[in-house]
């Protein structure tokens, strides 16, 4: 089955050909809709093989992607974003898809590279070549191949998406392991420009429909643009059309820890994760019992959080905490080893490997922890440091060493 590439661009001269020579070796058409470029992208889109065609901007990102897509005569559509890439190694699985009858379209992982920690969803990216210098990313699922000739299109100014149209249909979405890499955020002042247009658009779009998801849209762009009190403002307009709108109760969690009030931060996360079994909802309300001191709910909230988001580090982190609270440092050290192994290059996680291993009196593997968390770029150097220098000479003086483990696999206490 064949493919059509399909994307839009305006001044993306940097970076349009590395995202189609990407996945150049899938698309079997390329279209690029040039929205009023001043620079070289048009042609450098030429120079790859793409068919350009010219689109009058209209603040509307929906009917742009539309444009694209009248324009596509393959079987499939293949979107993809100018700061955007597909690994080479997924690229076989772009064609398998291709080749399915069960479905009408195929929801990716989208990455978004970030190296600002407060935002929502926000982890430790693994070592990679894809991830280009950045310390972490926050994924989202979205639907990025489907079929071509259906009558799918986009819908949405902003956060524009192809799901509702899909659904309207009654198309069948599957999701497909396949990583769309995205680097957004690369040129901060571009981004915030690209943010500050996705304002405009966005509060035309809420004073239009006046409905839950378009406050949420508007809300996320303006926490993304530092405007916490406005945002707030939206989330609660959100929540005022729909109080089951989870992911707006779950911003309003976010804000209310952040300001101290974890009365309300509780509300709010509580109902995020009635309505949707989030994890990083039931991650919030756990963190929130943890700061009232409440172990026995705080566990709670963290074992259902594992149970529904089991590759996230930071709950086994916090279940790491809570055990070390306890008293239980053997299960401590086993939740802390899993943290840093499924986020080798945060150096949080082995920092507080390295404090439960020296309350186990294991003193090497202790220091190979804290030497791990000196070498990532821990915060506290200079703590570590002197935690480093401690233990070895704990080591070159004790003739106590068999409490000793080695670093990633723990030691059984003795019932």
């Amino acid at each position: 089955m064949s493919i059509s590439l399909c994307m839009i661009a305006k001044d993306e001269e940097k970076n349009i050909a590395h995202a189609i020579d990407s996945v150049k070796d899938v698309a079997d058409e390329i279209v690029v809709v040039d929205t009023g470029s001043a620079d070289r992208t048009k042609e450098v889109a030429r120079q790859k093989g793409a068919k350009v065609v010219g689109f009058r901007w209209d603040g509307d990102f929906s009917a742009a992607r539309n444009e694209s897509l009248k324009h596509a005569t393959k079987d499939w559509v293949l979107v993809l974003d100018c700061d955007e890439v597909i690994a080479r190694e997924d690229l076989p699985k772009i064609r398998e898809l291709a080749k399915r009858e069960d479905a009408d379209g195929f929801a990716f992982t989208q990455l978004n590279y970030a190296n600002n920690k407060a935002i929502t969803g926000w982890r430790t990216a693994p070592a990679s070549p894809y991830t280009k210098g950045y310390d972490g990313f926050y994924a989202s699922s979205i639907t990025r191949l489907f079929r071509n000739g259906k009558g799918f299109h986009f819908k949405g100014r902003v956060h524009e998406l192809a799901e509702p149209s899909i659904a309207e249909k009654k198309g069948k979405i599957e999701p497909a392991n396949v990583a769309i890499h995205h680097y957004g955020n690369a040129d901060p002042e571009k981004a915030r420009k690209k943010l500050l247009g996705y304002l405009d658009i966005a509060k035309k779009k809420a004073g239009e429909r006046q409905d839950a998801q378009s406050y949420y849209e508007l809300g996320v762009i303006q926490k993304d643009l530092g405007q916490d009190e406005e945002a707030r403002q939206s989330f609660e307009a959100a929540i005022g059309k729909d109080k089951h709108h989870a992911l707006s109760q779950y911003e309003l969690g976010i804000f209310w820890k952040k300001k101290g009030d974890i009365s309300k931060a509780i509300g709010h996360f509580s109902a995020s994760a009635e309505g949707r079994q989030s994890g990083a909802a039931l991650l919030g309300l756990g963190g929130c019992y943890l700061q009232q001191g409440d172990l026995k709910k705080a566990y709670a909230q963290f074992i259902k959080a594992a149970m529904v988001d089991a590759n996230n580090p930071s709950i086994y982190n916090n279940l790491g905490i809570v055990h070390e609270r306890r008293g239980n440092i053997f299960d401590a050290i086993k939740m802390y080893e899993l943290a840093a192994r499924l986020s080798p290059r945060n150096p949080l996680y082995p920092a507080n490997l390295g404090n439960a291993l020296v309350k186990n009196r294991s003193w090497e593997a202790a220091l190979k922890a804290y030497e791990v968390a000196l070498e990532l770029g821990h915060p506290r150097q200079d703590e570590l440091k002197k935690s480093i220098s401690g233990l070895k000479e704990q080591i070159a003086h004790s003739t106590d060493i068999s409490f000793s483990v080695q670093f990633g696999e723990g030691k059984k206490e003795e019932k």
